[in-house]
């Protein structure tokens, strides 16, 4: 629940301009809420959480108790895992031909388990998209190559070779310590859009990259968006007045 939560709250921190991860370690002061599980990105996956969850749900259906609360944690989830494909066609108006570096498969760093990963609906949907996938992950691509026909590297440097747009779907060590200059100097163009928020916002803008996170402003070598503008107004003029 804390995850989706915090995802949700993602959208509104994008939408406004603001830092999810600033609200996050507010929201983790409060010893009642606790920091653990306050970490947005692209949704969990692996065996126990969506299985687990769904199991409950299934077991109090066949009780006649409706959980609407743990039905909307998964569908978050699920909505989660498309959030940067979502982005990037609203970036490039179509994925058709362009040539996509997937960094990270297993749904978390250190283990090669790709069940549920969200590497893999990001994968489908590029593939929908007639897009050319080209992944690497230090130790778990063995365990894709039978599920989607696509292409791996042999490190990250292959992996963005002239590509179009980079994506990253893990917060493996190799790729959060990797440098961003990197990305500009091997990428055909360098757009980054990052599910695990591994790089600062400052660090992205003194690399010259276009740089896309989950519940942080984007960064565009530009002014701030009218979007943002736009929305924190109309905030602002929602809100009360204070009168002492």
């Amino acid at each position: 629940m804390k995850i989706s939560f915090i995802n949700e709250i993602s959208t509104i921190c994008a939408k406004l301009g603001a830092d999810i991860e600033e609200v996050a370690a507010g929201m983790g002061m409060d010893k009642r809420i606790g920091e653990q599980f306050l970490k947005a990105g692209i949704g969990y996956g692996a065996s126990c959480f969506p299985k687990d969850t769904q199991a409950l749900i299934q077991m109090a259906a066949q009780l006649n108790v409706d959980l609407p609360l743990l039905r909307a944690v998964n569908q978050i989830n699920d909505r989660q895992k498309e959030v940067l494909v979502e982005k990037a066609l609203k970036r490039f108006g179509s994925l058709e031909g362009k040539r996509v570096a997937l960094l990270g498969l297993s749904f978390k760093p250190n283990t090669d388990d790709v069940r549920n990963a969200p590497s893999l609906s990001i994968i489908k949907s590029l593939l929908k998209q007639n897009a050319h996938v080209v992944a690497y992950d230090p130790i778990a691509m063995p365990n894709v190559k039978s599920i989607h026909p696509i292409f791996f590297a042999q490190n990250m440097e292959e992996a963005l070779q002239e590509a179009d747009l980079a994506i990253i779907a893990t917060d493996w060590k190799e790729i959060v310590d990797f440098p961003l200059s990197k990305y500009k100097n091997k990428m055909k163009s360098p757009v980054l859009f990052d599910g695990r928020n591994c790089y600062s916002i400052d660090n992205a803008k003194s690399a010259g990259i276009e740089y896309y996170s989950i519940g942080r402003t984007a960064v565009l070598h530009e002014t701030e968006s009218p979007e943002i503008n736009v929305n924190r107004k109309k905030l602002k003029s929602s809100q009360p007045s204070s009168q002492n």
